[in-house]
């Protein structure tokens, strides 16, 4: 499950009533830091022979023992320098909602539920992995930002696409398990550098456990204008994605009712249910609250 805490306001209410999910741009985000990143660019020349280098052929060649003469090298990198990703147009693009992985936190209570007040929000990630081309990452804490390395990310992304469409040619049928694993073994790659460029914060932030939806605008009219105003997006979420939406220990009746209303107009399926502080403890426990 994946927990959204969120203040009571008409933009919490109408995402209940209307099954809807926004998602902002990094700008916009609390972190100043967020897409902070140290960028490599470029490519290596043949003579060089540094680690950087050695690194390049290896995201080539893999383990197969086979090194490039100096014209198959140039040919070769020559053919990806257009494909060369830009990563700040990457941070640009990238529209994000944010999560945790539990409704537990006090602290999260304090800073995005109005000092518990407002409300926290359950959300079925299994359906929310039902979106198509968004991605779902765990945010990585780390006393340092990531270094990516562009050269490198485009020739594990031509890998991928290399062994995806030979897992589709009937010549290699007799290496399509090969391929697949080599498939596999890349996009898991891609996906971990993308995790570092687009959700990767400072240690302190690790309280919130944090979790991202991400998408990266398309070419459609609806994104092209959300790019060039740098605007957020609003997503329509699967049915039954919404699983229940949990009250904090000081939401008011008059608040209350205003989910309650919300939650009726758009699913009676979605459970209501209140966070409380445990007797004796610091601890926060959840029960079923009842609607009336």
């Amino acid at each position: 499950m994946l927990f959204k805490y969120c203040p009571i306001n008409e933009y919490s209410i109408k995402s209940l009533v209307e099954n809807k999910l926004y998602l902002n741009h990094l700008n916009m985000m609390n972190d100043s830091a967020e897409g902070f990143c140290k960028i490599i660019s470029g490519f290596p020349d043949y003579n060089e022979k540094t680690e950087r280098y050695d690194l390049i052929i290896k995201t080539w060649c893999g383990e197969s023992g086979w090194l490039p003469s100096e014209y198959e090298y140039n040919e070769y990198i020559d053919s990806m320098r257009e494909l060369e990703p830009n990563v700040p147009q990457l941070l640009d693009s990238a529209r994000i909602s944010c999560f945790t992985n539990t409704a537990l936190n006090p602290t999260m209570w304090a800073h995005y539920a109005n000092n518990r007040t407002g409300i926290c929000i359950e959300f079925d990630q299994d359906k929310i992995r039902e979106l198509e081309d968004f991605y779902i990452f765990d945010v990585k804490y780390k006393d340092r930002p990531p270094t990516i390395d562009t050269a490198v990310l485009t020739l594990i992304a031509d890998q991928v696409n290399y062994n995806h469409d030979a897992i589709y040619d009937d010549y290699q049928e007799k290496f399509k398990h090969l391929y697949e694993q080599a498939f596999d073994e890349g996009r898991n790659l891609l996906l971990e550098i993308y995790n570092g460029i687009l959700a990767t914060k400072s240690q302190e932030w690790s309280y919130e456990q944090e979790k991202r939806l991400i998408y990266i605008l398309s070419f459609s009219q609806e994104d092209k204008l959300a790019k060039n105003y740098k605007t957020g997006i609003n997503i329509s979420l699967p049915e039954g994605c919404i699983k229940s939406v949990i009250l904090g220990e000081k939401t008011s009746e008059h608040d209350k009712k205003l989910i309650v209303s919300a939650i009726k107009k758009h699913s009676k399926h979605i459970k209501l249910k209140r966070a409380t502080i445990t007797q004796g403890e610091y601890l926060l426990s959840i029960r079923d609250e009842v609607f009336s």
